[in-house]
Parts: structure tokens; C-alpha cells; sequence
């Protein structure tokens, strides 16, 4: 059957299809609701030994086409692999009818490709080496673009950048005050044929230029090996955009900038490779996991969860159930020192798992992305250690699948905003006997 594209959870989707969910939501439903009394169970009996089966699986592509931000970069994961993002993005005009003058008469200062950092994952005090190429294919607005689709683009890349990522200075250009981001020099090459294109065609319209000037694709250069990190990128801000430099004989500077509007087609390519790391193996194993389990972003894993015995509950009212789940402390670091470079995901969700294994909403998710939990907190456990706790409710959704019969009770579990996040997480499996034990801590009422 087909499913719905908006039942699908990826990138920002989400988080919009949540907020509007939460507007909507003020009806009444008591099945699933967390009606129970915090430290009263009125004659509700509590377990958190229901049967969870879990393993490590590739996650399905991401829609990245409506992203808030995008990545850009290569980073080397000992537990998780070597992790690349591309980014895919058309430019637009500054105003239709652009006329700087007759080509013969401009000359080529420098084209330079600015894009505004809104964060970044990794060591962002170590250089990071970009390349640029030009899109060779037509892009549309309209079409949605997924992480998995790599565009063609030229093989000779039209600049590339060795820079250490500054996040947090201001930059002055030519005057003019600019949140922080990274610059690209892009080939003279490139930038003649931009003044070429004054009182042509090409100028009238975007339609007209993004017919001829495809784009530009933005990526980590691995040739000399993987980076440390992956920037995040906002193609909104003003820094952000293609900025040519120029002078003729009546003005010794000029410039003009051409933009990534809302009519530029815009998306990120992901690809990662994990060859004889600990997810790797996780995923040849085909098997369910041991210890740990793993969930990555940029279309990586995920964690399948299954409950093979639920309905053994009987004829039952779901009261609260929430998915427990703790972040084990990544074992490639050395000995208590904390994961500063990979930092644990603000937010974890539970998607409901199709019969293709992908991601859609649960019920629960319709009342809002607070009351469904799932916010990472520190928490210290009976050893006096410090942990990373996750708690998702999944009331109405353990109800659905005490009632059906025939669905396969299966869950995913990812991380939020996926598709514009690098992040990663190592998870306690239901295996586990301490306090990183994944369970569902459930208060039911049996019904007679």
C-alpha cells in the first residue's frame, strides 16, 4: 500500500508536521493518555520487563530538499565510519534585467562563494578542505530531493577552500558587517563568464540563469583524506551567497551578489561508508544486537525496536508507557573523558516502522513534540555516575499494538532533524542488566 508522503517522517517535515499537529491536538482521548497520578497508580499494575528486541539497520534516505539548514564536510568516525555531506544548491538573481555594463568594459577582481555557519559537529579547531563544482543537471523547486540522489555535476571543480572554521567572529567585508561564515574562491574562469553575461539573456530572469548556470555543489575534499567535522550552513542568511567583484573605468570597486532564495533549489547528499568499525560489524551481523545499538543522522542507522510479546498483556486500558533509553559513553575516548567532539542528540524520537521499515508518526506524536518526550537529560545513577537519559512516551501507540493483532509491532528509533543534524549515538541494548538497559516502563489496567 502506498503510505502517505506526509506520514513520513524526515528532516524539517518533522518538525513542522509536529508544531501544526500540536495546534491541532486539544481533543479529548483518554486511551493512551499519561492519566495516571504521578506516584499513584490507582490499581494499575506497572512492569518495565516487557520483551524488546533490538538491532542496529541502515536508515532509509531523507528528504532534504526543505532543510532549515545543510551540511557540508567529511569526518572519520572510528565507531560509526567515514561520513560525507554534499551540498546541492541553485543560486538566484539579485533582481531581474541585471545590467552591471558591457562585458567589454568590466574586469574580474575575484568570485567568491560565502556560506553562513549556523554550528558545527566535530573539531571545528581543525581545517576543514572544501571543493566546489558546478551542477550539470536541471534542479527544480518544485521537486522534492532526497539524501540518497547524487546530481551530476562537472568533474573539474571551480574552487576549493583550506580554512579553520570560525563560528564566532564577525566578518567585514568591503564595509559591510557579516555573521560569521566560510569563504570559497571560485575560478576566474567562472567568474569572467559572470560578467559576460551583463545585458544578456542569461540576466533577464531566474529562470533564464538557472537554465544555464545549473548550480553549484559544495563538499568535503577527501582526496587527502577525511576532515574532523561537518559544518552547518543557513542559505537564508545575507552572508550566505555567490559575491562577484569587479571594476571598470569609471569605478575602481564594484560587486554584486547573487543570492539562495526561496525560488533556489536546494539539497544535501549524505553518504557514509563503515567498513571494519563497530556499526559495521553490527550491520553484517544481521542479528540482534549484543550490548549496544547505534543511531546516527544523515540517512546512517537507526535502532529497529520489537516487541514480539505485547499482546500477552491481554485485554488491557494502556495508562503511560514510555521508552527508556540511555547513551553509553563512546568506547573509542579515552577513560572518563567526555564526548566533547561528538556530543549526545538534544532529542531522540520513536517513529512507527512501515513494511519497508520506514519511518512513520506515531499517535502520540500528535500532541505535541513536549508531551511526547524523547529530550536528552543528565541524570546520575546509583553508582554516582553522570548519564544521558532519554524518555519517550509511546502510550497510544503500545495501545494500537495491543489491540492489532495484525500489526508487527515494530518501532525505529532515530534521532530528531535527522536530515540536518550530524550527530550520533551509542544506546544501551534491552540485553543489558545496569542502569544503560533500553526497557518500556509500562502502567496498565486490565479490563474484565
Amino acid at each position: 500500500m502506498m503510505i502517505p508522503s506526509w506520514l513520513r517522517i524526515g528532516g524539517t517535515g518533522l518538525a513542522l508536521l509536529l508544531l501544526a499537529m500540536h495546534l491541532d491536538s486539544c481533543k479529548d482521548n483518554l486511551i493512551g493518555k499519561n492519566i495516571m497520578p504521578p506516584g499513584d497508580n490507582i490499581n494499575g499494575i506497572y512492569t518495565d520487563t516487557v520483551t524488546l528486541e533490538a538491532s542496529t539497520v541502515r536508515e532509509d534516505s531523507l528528504k532534504t530538499s526543505t532543510n532549515l539548514d545543510y551540511l557540508v564536510g567529511s569526518i572519520n568516525d572510528p565507531v560509526f565510519g567515514k561520513r560525507e555531506a554534499g551540498l546541492f544548491a541553485q543560486l538566484s538573481l539579485p533582481s531581474n534585467n541585471i545590467d552591471i555594463g558591457r562585458p567589454d568594459t568590466l574586469s574580474l577582481d575575484s568570485l567568491v562563494l560565502s556560506l553562513d555557519y549556523t554550528g558545527f559537529y566535530g573539531d571545528e579547531s581543525q581545517p576543514m578542505r572544501v571543493q566546489v563544482f558546478q551542477v550539470d543537471t536541471n534542479m527544480d523547486v518544485a521537486s522534492d530531493y532526497y539524501s540518497n540522489r547524487f546530481l551530476r555535476v562537472d568533474p573539474i571543480a571551480i574552487g576549493s577552500g583550506y580554512f579553520i572554521p570560525d563560528l564566532r567572529q564577525s566578518k567585514i567585508i568591503d564595509g559591510e558587517t557579516l555573521t560569521p561564515h566560510m569563504r570559497i574562491r571560485l575560478s576566474d574562469r567562472i567568474g569572467q563568464w559572470f560578467l559576460n553575461q551583463s545585458q544578456q539573456p542569461t540576466f533577464i530572469n531566474d529562470v533564464n540563469f538557472q537554465n544555464v548556470f545549473k548550480g553549484v555543489f559544495v563538499v568535503g575534499d577527501t582526496t587527502q583524506g577525511y576532515g574532523k567535522g561537518i559544518a552547518y550552513l543557513d542559505l537564508s542568511a545575507i552572508a550566505s551567497r555567490l559575491n562577484l567583484y569587479y571594476h571598470s573605468a569609471h569605478k575602481a570597486s564594484e560587486q554584486i551578489h547573487f543570492p539562495f532564495s526561496t525560488t533556489s533549489a536546494k539539497s544535501n547528499y549524505f553518504h557514509s561508508t563503515y567498513g571494519n568499525t563497530a556499526v559495521g560489524d553490527s550491520l553484517l551481523s544481521h542479528h540482534l544486537s549484543g550490548d549496544v545499538t547505534y543511531v546516527s543522522c544523515m540517512g546512517g542507522v537507526k535502532t529497529k525496536i520489537s516487541l514480539p510479546y505485547i499482546r500477552n498483556l491481554g485485554h488491557v486500558l494502556i495508562n503511560k508507557a514510555e521508552l527508556e533509553v540511555t547513551q553509553i559513553l563512546d568506547p573509542s575516548l579515552q577513560s572518563g573523558k567526555d564526548d566533547t567532539l561528538s556530543p549526545y542528540p538534544s532529542n531522540m524520537i520513536v517513529a512507527r516502522a512501515d513494511t519497508n521499515g520506514r519511518n512513520l508518526i506515531t499517535p502520540d506524536q500528535l500532541h505535541g513534540h513536549l508531551a511526547f518526550g524523547g529530550v536528552g537529560t543528565v541524570e546520575t545513577n546509583a553508582a554516582g555516575q553522570s548519564i544521558i537519559r532519554y524518555r519517550i512516551s509511546l502510550a497510544e501507540e503500545v495501545q494500537n499494538l495491543v489491540n492489532d493483532a495484525t500489526d508487527p509491532a515494530e518501532l525505529n528509533l532515530i534521532i530528531y532533524r535527522a536530515g540536518e543534524l550530524a550527530d550520533r549515538v551509542i544506546i544501551g541494548s534491552p540485553h543489558r542488566a545496569d542502569d544503560y538497559r533500553m526497557k518500556l516502563n509500562v502502567i496498565y489496567t486490565k479490563i474484565q
